[in-house]
């Protein structure tokens, strides 16, 4: 019985320490990119002997691998509810206009509670900028995990409202800016605070940025 005790420690033990130096990452390759930390850092900052980088990460790109994949599996399940039912709709094959302009709106609203009101997402904002402006490897695990699901579904469904093809150019430029009206709220946040003059966004303001993106679903489906 005290083996067991002792291989349950352990591996909680483990795990947090694995968790710390995840959280640690988050917060040091946003501040300072992956260059720019260093081991010790990392190791500092999470309370971590150095020596469990390599033991559990391989090395300082693992890690920062790790970390992509934390943030990858966390955004999945904040959309996954919503995804799940959007894409079950369209596998019906019965999906109409109607139907895809108020998954539109679902999406919009998932995202928005994501984008504006999350702190925990506003820690991820500088590394999904690094990675969008110099991508390394870790942006195919981004690309493909979440960006690619989400741009790929609001770009069927925007194509039904429009009568078009999903992979038509035009199509796919209207859903990157429909995405990115939706963005701005996270990577321009620090502006929209001080041209509110405020510390931090209420619920009275997020209920105002949803019915402005959803004004704005109109405009771009020429409704």
């Amino acid at each position: 019985m005290k083996a067991i005790n002792k291989m349950t420690n352990t591996k909680t033990r483990s795990e947090k320490t694995k968790h710390a130096l995840i959280m640690a990452g988050i917060d040091l390759f946003g501040e300072y990119g992956f260059n720019g930390t260093t081991t010790r850092m990392l190791s500092e900052k999470s309370g971590a002997n150095i020596s469990a980088i390599p033991y559990y990460f391989t090395n300082k790109e693992g890690l920062y691998l790790a970390v992509i994949d934390y943030i990858t599996d966390k955004m999945s399940e904040f959309i996954s509810e919503a995804a799940i039912k959007i894409e079950s709709s369209i596998k019906t094959g019965e999906i109409t206009k109607d139907t895809a302009r108020e998954n539109l709106k679902i999406l919009v609203n998932v995202l928005t509670n994501i984008f504006v009101q999350s702190e925990e997402v506003k820690k991820w904002a500088l590394i999904i900028m690094r990675e969008q402006l110099k991508p390394t490897k870790a942006f195919d695990k981004l690309y493909n995990k979440i960006m690619k699901r989400m741009h790929t579904t609001a770009c069927f469904l925007i194509a039904i409202c429009l009568d078009a093809k999903q992979d038509d150019e035009e199509i796919i430029f209207r859903t990157h800016s429909f995405l990115g009206q939706i963005l701005v709220f996270l990577f321009s946040r620090e502006l929209l605070l001080r041209r509110l003059d405020v510390k931090s966004l209420t619920d009275k303001h997020s209920k105002t940025i949803y019915k402005v993106l959803e004004e704005n679903i109109e405009r771009c489906l020429n409704f």
